[in-house]
This record gives C-alpha cells, sequence and structure tokens, in this order.
C-alpha cells in the first residue's frame, strides 16, 4: 500500500504539475526492482505521465508503456 500512495502523490504532486525529479526516478526504480524481487515478470505503465519518470528501455523487469503501444497502434494502422 506504501507504494501506492508513494505513486499516487509523484503522479499527482509533481508530473500532473510538469515536474519530474530524480526522487521520484529513483522511487520508481527501487519500487520496480523491488517488484521483480517479489517475482513480477514485466510492469506496465497506465499512466501517461509515467514516461517522464520511468525509462521503459532501461530497468529490471520489461516495461509496457500503454502510450507507446497505443501510438504505434494508430500509426501502423493509419499508415497500413
Amino acid at each position: 500500500m506504501e507504494e501506492v500512495e508513494e505513486t499516487d502523490a509523484i503522479i499527482y504532486d509533481e508530473l500532473m504539475q510538469g515536474k519530474a525529479t530524480r526522487s521520484a526516478e529513483r522511487s520508481f526504480k527501487t519500487m520496480l526492482t523491488n517488484m521483480e524481487q517479489r517475482g513480477a515478470q514485466a510492469a506496465i505503465l497506465a499512466c501517461t505521465e509515467l514516461d517522464m519518470v520511468i525509462d521503459v528501455d532501461a530497468n529490471v523487469l520489461p516495461i509496457y508503456d500503454c502510450t507507446r503501444i497505443h501510438a504505434e497502434a494508430a500509426a501502423d494502422w493509419i499508415l497500413g
């Protein structure tokens, strides 16, 4: 529950205000590492602001960025 509250605070108090801090980056890096240690196989970014502080290509877990996935699918559909 602590991670949920921290995530909520970072999203609403920082990211939605346009602030991407090193502290938020470190917090998510720690959360993702802890998730991996507890057996998670991947993580899903279901908030458009999270990619401001989470590098989807440089983490201990595969990260599925919903915004990126939808944008690529839309581009494929338009160009296909």
